[in-house]
């Protein structure tokens, strides 16, 4: 079983890395389980591009960055 005392404390400093790059990219997720960044549409890919994200979950927080 994960020991969840830290998991908020540890999805805050994540999210804090996360958002100063929220004035050049767009937030599609800002909740308490979840932050999620998106650039804006990619000519060269002919859609928009997932940026990073933090999530919390039951047993564990997870960090994505691309």
């Amino acid at each position: 079983m994960a020991n969840t005392d830290h998991f908020e404390e540890t999805f805050e400093q994540l999210r804090a890395i996360l958002q100063p790059y929220a004035s050049k990219f767009r937030v599609d997720a800002d909740s308490a389980e979840g932050y999620s960044l998106s650039a804006p549409y990619v000519e060269k890919w002919k859609k928009e591009l997932f940026f990073g994200a933090v999530q919390m979950k039951k047993n564990y927080v997870s960090f994505y960055l691309y």
